[in-house]
C-alpha cells in the first residue's frame, strides 16, 4: 500500500511538473508572437523571436524542474525522456506508464487556461505546433533531431557527476 501511495504522488508530481511546463511555455509563445504582442514591435526579427521563445520556454521547463514537485518526480515532463530512461532500465514499466499518462493528461489541464487569451492566442492557433513549408516530413524530422538532441544532453549531464546538479540549467539553451 505504501509504494503505491508512493507512486501515485510521484505521478501527481509529475503532472504538476508538467502542467507548469505546458503552461508557462505555450504562454511564452503567444506573448511574444500573438496579435498585438509588444515583443513583436519590440523585437521585429522573427529570427530573434525564435531564439528568445526557444531559451524561455526551455526556462519554463528548467522552472519546472528546479520546483518542489520536479524535483520530486524527477520531472521528465515529456514522454520521450520517460521512454529514453525506461529503454535504457532506469525505470519500472508501471512507472514509465504512470509518468507518460500524467505528462498526457497535463496536455489538458495545461492548455486550458491558455483559452483564455482570446483572439491574441487564437491567431497563432493557442501556440500549436504546426508544420511550415516543409511539410510533416521536415516536421517530424525536425522533432525526431531536437529530442534526440535534448536525450542526449540529459545523458551527459546526469551521467557526469560534476554537471549532474546543472542539468535543468542547460535546458534553455
Amino acid at each position: 500500500m505504501r509504494k503505491s501511495a508512493t507512486g501515485l504522488k510521484i505521478f501527481l508530481a509529475e503532472f504538476c511538473g508538467t502542467t507548469m511546463y505546458v503552461y508557462l511555455g505555450v504562454r511564452v509563445v503567444i506573448w511574444i508572437w500573438g496579435n498585438g504582442s509588444f515583443i513583436a514591435n519590440a523585437l521585429p526579427s522573427e529570427s530573434y523571436r525564435r531564439i528568445l521563445t526557444g531559451f524561455l520556454f526551455g526556462a519554463a521547463g528548467c522552472l519546472a524542474t528546479t520546483s518542489y514537485v520536479g524535483k520530486f518526480s524527477g520531472s521528465h515532463i515529456n514522454p520521450p525522456v520517460s521512454l529514453a530512461f525506461w529503454l535504457r532500465g532506469k525505470m519500472y514499466t508501471r512507472i514509465f506508464i504512470g509518468y507518460v499518462v500524467g505528462q498526457m493528461a497535463c496536455s489538458i489541464t495545461g492548455d486550458v487556461p491558455i483559452l483564455f487569451w482570446g483572439n491574441q492566442g487564437k491567431c497563432i492557433h493557442y501556440g500549436m505546433t504546426l508544420p511550415g513549408s516543409g511539410g510533416m516530413l521536415h516536421a517530424f524530422l525536425g522533432e525526431v533531431f531536437v529530442t534526440a538532441c535534448l536525450i542526449t544532453v540529459l545523458y551527459l549531464f546526469k551521467g557526469t557527476k560534476k554537471l549532474r546538479n546543472y542539468t535543468a540549467f542547460a535546458m534553455p539553451f
